[in-house]
């Protein structure tokens, strides 16, 4: 998140970008809230916030990972449930609820398909509903919109394009009124 903050940092420095709309699938949603949390909303404007089947709540093969390999990959402690990264996306270290900068709009889509020997948890086939769901991300998003298809297959999926073009087009400059 703080790479990230750093890259749009120069990127607007150097194309003076402003509105900023912001897209992440997976992991970078949790990437991309930490930096959207970690920004000065008053120097960049981000009025939309798109996020594609991100794992909320992390994702229980990252603590399997940190369970039984002899050597972790650092990326599985931030994405390992209930991780200290997790939850700083929506808490304070005190407990507090954090939220989005004021001016900016979330809209959480998510996916799901159950392959045919699927057991357990309803999920993408990679990502278990229930973590594209937290509820506190939930709680914070504009729009949640779920779409019947695999975790990658939401990239290429035509309704997913055919909804984030809605999207794109109601957080236009002139609907905005950019700054």
């Amino acid at each position: 998140a703080d790479h990230l903050a750093q890259t749009v940092l120069q990127v607007e420095r150097h194309y003076r970008v402003t509105p900023l709309v912001v897209m992440a699938h997976s992991m970078g949603g949790l990437v991309a809230r930490g930096f959207l949390l970690r920004h000065e909303p008053d120097r960049l404007h981000i009025p939309l916030f798109i996020s594609l089947s991100t794992p909320w709540s992390g994702h229980s093969a990252a603590q399997i990972g940190l369970d039984l390999s002899p050597a972790a990959v650092r990326s599985w402690h931030d994405i390992a449930p209930a991780s200290d990264y997790l939850q700083s996306l929506f808490y304070t270290r005190a407990a507090v609820r954090r939220s989005l900068p004021e001016r900016t709009q979330h809209q959480l889509l998510f996916s799901f398909k159950k392959g045919s020997g699927s057991f357990g948890e309803s999920s993408d086939q990679v990502v278990t509903v229930a973590s594209e769901l937290r509820a506190e991300a939930q709680d914070e998003a504009a729009g949640v919109y779920g779409f019947d298809d695999t975790h990658m297959g939401i990239l290429e999926d035509p309704q997913v394009s055919l909804r984030v073009n809605k999207l794109l087009d109601a957080a236009s400059p002139a609907s905005l009124g950019a700054q």
